[in-house]
């Protein structure tokens, strides 16, 4: 077996502890209350999220940014680059705040900064679904700088989703990642070990795991945060 030299981190739920649900009940309640004056809040909660599923049901190679827009302009009486303005605004504005929702792990920062003093690639494979200035938002949170990782997939540069295998392609082939070293670290046994149809392999992190319907699953390594340092320290040095 090779040996690992890129490590690719899920984002809410591995490098950002948070109980996704919580988060997004918050994050429903602050984005329809910013656009309040702007249109319906019911009316914009659920275009956004009818776009949002849609954007996730993409297959076809178009930027997640693109496919969004063109639903939502499909579902919202307002004009949507309008609408865009006002999304981004609100990712300025308020969504900081929503870093309530979210704690952090200082046995996975040690880990991440650890990997990186020993010559490892650190990347970012959050499911591309936000701005990128989401992204880094969520990523400070979680007490890193966006810098310190090699590549950060977002809804802005992506062209697929979580748990498309797709996704996982582009991400691998934008970054010369070889399958047979690299490691995939996340929360979710749908969206993040499909990875492992790629040969890449896996890390199960069990602090806020998330399996739907008690699914069967396989992964490589399997631990809570504690657990995923030590594996870390005792990983050589490149």
């Amino acid at each position: 077996m090779e040996r690992i030299n890129t490590v690719i981190f899920d984002l809410d739920g591995t490098l950002l502890p948070m109980n996704t649900d919580e988060f997004m009940n918050g994050y429903n309640r602050a984005i329809a209350g910013y656009f309040k004056d702007l249109i319906d809040p019911k009316e914009f909660v659920k275009a956004l999220w009818e776009s949002t599923e849609a954007t996730v049901k993409n297959l076809e190679h178009k930027k997640n940014y693109d496919v969004f827009k063109a639903e939502m302009e499909k579902r919202v009486s307002v004009d949507v680059e309008l609408l865009y303005d006002h999304i981004y605004a609100f990712y300025d504005e308020v969504f900081h705040d929503l870093g309530t929702y979210a704690s952090r792990s200082e046995a996975i920062v040690k880990a991440v900064r650890l990997l990186k003093q020993k010559g490892y690639r650190v990347l970012i494979a959050t499911n591309p679904l936000f701005p990128m200035k989401a992204n880094h938002t969520r990523i400070r949170w979680a007490g890193f700088e966006p810098d310190e990782f090699d590549y950060i997939s977002s809804f802005e540069d992506n062209h697929y989703c979580k748990p498309h295998i797709a996704f996982y392609e582009e991400v691998l082939q934008a970054n010369q990642i070889d399958t047979a070293t690299a490691l995939m670290v996340g929360n979710d046994v749908r969206e993040d070990l499909v990875v492992k149809k790629l040969g890449v392999r896996t890390y199960l992190i069990e602090d806020h795991l998330i399996i739907r319907d008690d699914q069967p699953y396989d992964t490589d390594y399997q631990g809570n945060y504690g657990a995923f340092l030590t594996f870390v320290e005792n990983l050589e040095t490149l």
